[in-house]
């Protein structure tokens, strides 16, 4: 759903990642929580989710509007859903193509 191939993933857990961390300046990160890092600056659970909603294609565009929302309310709702995701979203697994892996760094 994304509106241009410009973002880049990587697990949590990678060496990439605890890498990246640490030359950013965090040195304690939740392996439960989504993070999004955007021009210098880390977001992580409701605010990651809201930075990185701009960079959706309509509907999910739309949730820059939550921004309204203190981040105690919204942190609170990431939780919820976070906890119950396998049963709200089922548990499955998407299969990518050459184009995506590349997208993935480790």
């Amino acid at each position: 759903n994304e509106k241009n191939s410009t973002l880049y993933f990587a697990a949590i857990e990678s060496s990439f990642s605890r890498d990246f961390f640490h030359k950013n300046g965090v040195y304690e990160f939740d392996l439960n929580t989504f993070y999004f890092y955007e021009n210098g600056v880390f977001h992580k659970r409701s605010r990651a989710i809201i930075q990185l909603s701009k960079f959706l294609k309509f509907p999910f565009n739309l949730l820059r509007v939550f921004l309204i929302v203190p981040p105690f309310i919204r942190d609170a709702v990431y939780r919820f859903i976070a906890k119950r995701r396998r049963k709200i979203g089922g548990d499955f697994c998407v299969l990518i193509g050459e184009n995506e892996i590349k997208r993935f760094l480790n």
